[in-house]
């Protein structure tokens, strides 16, 4: 999915967004050091603390045609 986003500069940015269906656990991750992934509900999504953007993307793509089709 592709996402126009404004930059501080009144730029446009672009955010290429890749999504697949995944039967992995949080368990079965390996990440490099000092990093986390955590699988959470769709519906927990808005009430996370996180930056700005994640949130217009996620919520964007959890109401998609995509999303519906996973």
């Amino acid at each position: 999915m592709r996402f126009p986003w404004p930059s501080a500069e009144r730029q446009r940015l672009l955010w290429h967004v890749f999504y697949a269906p995944t039967e992995a656990k949080e368990d079965d991750w390996v990440l490099g050091e000092g990093q986390a992934l955590r699988f959470v509900p769709a519906e927990d999504i808005p009430r996370l603390n996180q930056h700005r953007s994640a949130t217009t993307i996620l919520t964007a793509f959890l109401s998609s045609p995509a999303y519906a089709h996973l």
